[in-house]
């Protein structure tokens, strides 16, 4: 006792006491709770967590495990740290602190919950702690494969993105303008000033900018060369993108690969960027983009401009080669590897190299699957009528629009069902009364790709 009384301050019960204690800042309290749970507990502080490890907080040693940081904390910093290491300058930050398999140490009650915890040593064991107060100590588990969040489950890739997602359980700051939380008021300031309604023009170019931090990020990297932003953790080396970032760790400096792994097809990324694109597009089926000519729907921007080439024929990417011309860049790209002898794709099986991927499934499929019956075929088969689709997410679809017969989506006017939004958009046109006319033939049709069809035959005439 007369050890915690040295390291805490004796709590006190004069009127005196009492009235300081009143008066004492959110800061200081966070302190007193900080030093109160290190002292009865077998939880640890985390200075930070990234693909070097875990650094301790007091001093500059790294390790390779949450529990190796641990046992050096308790060995080397858990009594002479507690007094002069916890000081108001750690509230400026995220406080960050591990209490996977937390107990108590004065009678090794284990609890599952940091808040579990303050309760039980001040009604148990009668330690005084402050309630009332914005907390400014976020708990951090480390017990199972992902990254999850103590308060709600969710997991994450990295521990940058969870320690973003923690600020949600702590809003102790709130931004009046969106309504974010955020734990530290550094981290509040921040945010609030990126609200900042002045326009700050670039000397370099005609574009603006909300603030100062924007503009200075678009100048280093758009006007002065400076596009690599990524660090690596171990040598300080930079690189323009995070998976060069993350593949130079790997391939240089040993460090675990980490991937994203999507929950409803296991399949795997290298970014949560590329995990969240792949979710949207391939499983939520999200489609913003629609072609004004023939209504269909897309992904992306970019996706709709290469499709946007099929009605205007126009082909203005040409080989310098042999002159051949090409709708899209990426077209372009792909029949000049054949002038290159690119052989990129390469056969696992027998070595085999070829310019294009699709050259390389055609291979397999009429060289090696044949004599295979073990070997995974690369199309998905429905096993009602034996169609073949180019992955299972097409083969889905199919099941459900030709054999379930699902029909969500409705129609106002004659109340006829169909399939998908694009279905009943494209079938709504028959009631607007509107028609695209040939200025030709004088010929009209409901749908306007109907008439660029037709006009195609004008021009074949006149050829």
């Amino acid at each position: 006792m007369y050890l915690s009384c040295l390291i805490l301050g004796t709590p006190g019960t004069t009127k005196k006491a009492v009235k300081r204690r009143r008066y004492l800042s959110d800061i200081q309290k966070n302190q007193h709770n900080l030093r109160t749970i290190l002292l009865y507990s077998n939880a640890n502080l985390i200075k930070k967590y990234d693909a070097s490890g875990f650094g301790c907080q007091f001093c500059t040693q790294q390790f390779s495990e949450p529990k190796l940081l641990k046992e050096h904390f308790l060995r080397e910093h858990k009594l002479q740290q507690l007094v002069k290491g916890i000081t108001c300058k750690l509230f400026n930050f995220f406080v960050k602190l591990d209490i996977t398999d937390l107990k108590c140490t004065l009678c090794d009650q284990r609890q599952s919950k940091l808040d579990h915890f303050i309760y039980h040593i001040k009604a148990q064991h009668d330690i005084d702690v402050y309630k009332r107060l914005k907390s400014s100590i976020v708990p951090f588990k480390f017990d199972t494969e992902k990254l999850t969040c103590v308060e709600c489950g969710k997991e994450y890739l990295t521990f940058k993105h969870l320690m973003t997602h923690m600020n949600e359980h702590f809003k102790n700051h709130i931004c009046p303008t969106c309504g974010k939380g955020f734990v530290t008021s550094d981290q509040f300031k921040v945010h609030v000033w990126r609200h900042k309604s002045a326009k700050m023009k670039c000397k370099y170019c005609d574009k603006s900018f909300a603030n100062q931090d924007r503009l200075t990020n678009h100048q280093r990297r758009v006007h002065l060369g400076d596009k690599k932003r990524n660090k690596c953790n171990f040598c300080g080396k930079k690189f323009a993108d995070y998976v060069h970032k993350t593949d130079h760790m790997v391939k240089v400096h040993g460090a675990n690969e980490v991937f994203a792994v999507c929950d409803i097809c296991d399949k795997r990324f290298k970014d949560h960027r590329r995990l969240n694109v792949h979710i949207r597009k391939d499983h939520l089926l999200e489609k913003k983009y629609e072609c004004e000519v023939c209504a269909a729907d897309f992904f992306s921007a970019s996706d709709r401009k290469r499709h946007m080439v099929t009605h205007t024929g126009e082909k203005k990417y040409q080989c310098d080669i042999c002159k051949k011309s090409y709708g899209t860049k990426n077209t372009l790209r792909e029949h000049m590897r054949g002038h290159l002898n690119d052989r990129r794709y390469k056969c696992e099986l027998c070595g085999k190299g070829f310019v294009h991927n699709c050259t390389l499934r055609s291979h397999m499929k009429l060289i090696h699957f044949k004599d295979n019956v073990h070997a995974k075929p690369d199309f998905a088969l429905c096993h009602i009528c034996d169609k073949r689709f180019k992955d299972e997410g097409l083969l889905n679809v199919h099941v459900k629009k030709a054999h379930l017969l699902e029909k969500k989506y409705e129609c106002s006017v004659c109340g006829t069902d169909f399939f998908s939004t694009l279905d009943l958009r494209r079938h709504k046109v028959t009631h607007a009364g509107v028609r695209f006319e040939c200025d030709i033939c004088k010929k009209s049709y409901v749908r306007k790709y109907t008439l660029v069809e037709h006009m195609r035959k004008h021009l074949d005439d006149l050829q």
